[in-house]
């Protein structure tokens, strides 16, 4: 347990380095948000006109800056399963799956906003800094959670099959 969490105050540092040594990492998590929301607006029956970081969606204003990518949410979720003792063709899988998975709840996260903005635009400070930052943090230790619980899954189940046909 205390190797785990090494590793991950270790992994975090790092990450934490370059992000701020790399600047072009926050532009790129930036520009590619803003295109994945610009992109599945039409689902959502928005009209969506992205300009750099700023976009107008459903009529409505938003600036994407770097809290607004899943870019450190992802980062905890990385560092958290390569921390973990894991065979590493499972960690990969955990990881892509995560990201996926990630990406797609915080472009949610942004249309959930909209009309919060749009709405009641003296709840947005609580609502985005508050409530959905700590959602995001769950999010994270949930699928983190059920990665671990899915491999123990899995080594539960070789262990027995290779069990019933050992002689």
């Amino acid at each position: 347990m205390v190797g785990f969490v090494v590793r991950f105050v270790l992994g975090w540092a790092v990450a934490l380095a370059l992000v701020a040594f790399v600047p072009a990492l926050d532009q790129w998590w930036i520009h590619r948000t803003v295109g994945g929301v610009a992109r599945i607006a039409p689902l959502f029956h928005m009209a969506c006109d992205p300009r750099g970081a700023n976009l107008s969606l459903g009529g409505t204003g938003i600036a994407i800056v770097s809290d607004c990518t899943p870019m450190m949410p992802i980062a905890a979720l990385w560092i958290a399963m390569l921390a973990f003792p894991a065979p590493w063709p499972w960690r990969a899988g955990g990881m892509l799956a995560g990201a996926g998975l990630l990406w797609i709840y915080n472009l949610l996260r942004i249309f959930a906003l909209v009309p919060v903005m749009r709405y009641r635009p003296q709840w947005f400070d609580f609502i985005h800094i508050y409530l959905w930052q700590t959602v995001t943090l769950l999010v994270v230790f949930a699928l983190f959670m059920l990665w671990l619980r899915t491999q123990r899954g899995t080594r539960k189940g070789r262990t027995a099959s290779s069990a019933s046909a050992a002689p």
